[in-house]
């Protein structure tokens, strides 16, 4: 059974060391059946057990980073449950160092260029065309994503704004296509 002073010894050990510290593997359901018990310090638990978890995480992502600089290997100490979510951190550092870097030269710059370049090719179309619509309702002044200010605006008014815009005032109700 874990108690409030086995929480507050993990927490000291911890906090003090870089690395990862022996918990036992029934320390989370431990202290799940802690929690239901003791409804007066429950607050007082849940903040020390979440202090907890984010240092073992943060000591487990950083073992992650470190394993693919150097040679070295997993941290010690990690439940099975934290050794799934170092594997997947490991594994995603992984992919996305391979992706990036390779024989030493950084690839990839091309093609995010050309992402990039398209987005902005999307998103000059989108500000460029532009829709008519009738307000059904009064609408203060906006900024529509041409940076320009429209209105405010009166219940009939009929305005020429860009499609994002005025897709989202049709959508809401606000206004109609003409």
């Amino acid at each position: 059974m874990i108690t409030y002073a086995d929480i507050k010894r993990i927490y000291r050990l911890e906090k003090n060391s870089a690395s990862l510290q022996k918990i036992d593997s029934g320390f989370y359901p431990g202290v799940n059946g802690l929690l239901k018990s003791e409804e007066g310090h429950r607050e007082a638990f849940v903040r020390l057990i979440e202090d907890i978890y984010n240092l073992r995480e943060q000591k487990i992502v950083l073992g992650a980073i470190r394993a693919q600089r150097a040679d070295v290997g997993a941290p010690e100490n990690m439940t099975l449950k934290e050794k799934e979510m170092y594997d997947e951190v490991a594994s995603v550092l992984r992919k996305y160092r391979k992706g990036l870097v390779k024989g030493g030269e950084v690839v990839g710059e091309e093609e995010e260029k050309v992402v990039e370049e398209k987005e902005e090719a999307v998103g000059e179309e989108t500000t460029k065309e532009r829709i008519k619509i009738r307000l059904i309702q009064p609408l203060p002044a906006i900024i529509c994503t041409d940076l320009q200010h429209y209105g405010p605006f009166k219940e009939g008014d009929v305005v020429e704004i860009p499609r994002q815009n005025a897709k989202i005032l049709i959508r809401h109700g606000i206004a109609d296509e003409v």
